[in-house]
């Protein structure tokens, strides 16, 4: 016979679920295992609406080629599972995001591609936050500092952003800005 699922099974999560950033000025700092590039660290201005609506659209499926994200976890972790199919190969994604209150957190993402993806088998990315207090005078929420000395705001990608942006926060930099940015956490 089949008998109901275990009541003590975690329940399952959605982007709504995930734990609000307070709102203020917020210093990320990312680190890849390939590239040879030391940390990249950002700077954010985030709201409740703008930290809301970033999450949704991070978990939406923007690309057609994933999986809807398989989220789960309660309290103060959340864990993350995407499967992706891209230029055969099929990254699959595993994140866990621990958040120590509303102030700081750490995500560790680890992707495997299989068959490897452009020689790479695989990724492994760590990220921390910190909230650093209020946004300084000239930044609005979506306002993202990045390494080379300049701001773009997340908000303008997400909303369709320059022409042909597919959507991409990033799409609209010139390649200036992002050699500038390679440059500025140690890229070649």
């Amino acid at each position: 016979t089949n008998s109901p699922a275990p009541a003590n099974s975690p329940p399952s999560a959605s982007a709504a679920d995930f734990p609000l950033r307070r709102a203020g000025l917020w210093q990320t700092s990312m680190n890849m295992n390939q590239g040879g590039m030391g940390p990249m660290v950002m700077k954010m201005c985030l709201d409740a609406n703008t930290d809301s609506k970033m999450m949704k659209y991070g978990m939406s499926h923007q690309n057609t080629d994933c999986t809807p994200a398989n989220i789960s976890g309660i309290g103060a972790t959340r864990i993350v599972d995407i499967v992706c199919h891209m230029e055969g190969s099929t990254p699959k994604t595993h994140a866990t995001i621990t958040y120590a209150g509303d102030s700081n957190y750490h995500m560790d993402m680890q992707s495997m591609f299989d068959p490897p993806l452009h020689g790479q088998k695989g990724m492994h990315m760590t990220q921390d936050a910190k909230w650093m207090g209020a946004c300084p005078a000239g930044m609005k929420p979506g306002d993202m500092q990045m390494p080379g000395g300049f701001t773009i705001n997340v908000m303008n990608g997400m909303n369709g952003g320059a022409p042909g942006g597919g959507g991409s926060p990033y799409a609209h930099l010139t390649p200036q800005q992002i050699q500038a940015i390679m440059k500025a956490h140690g890229g070649h």
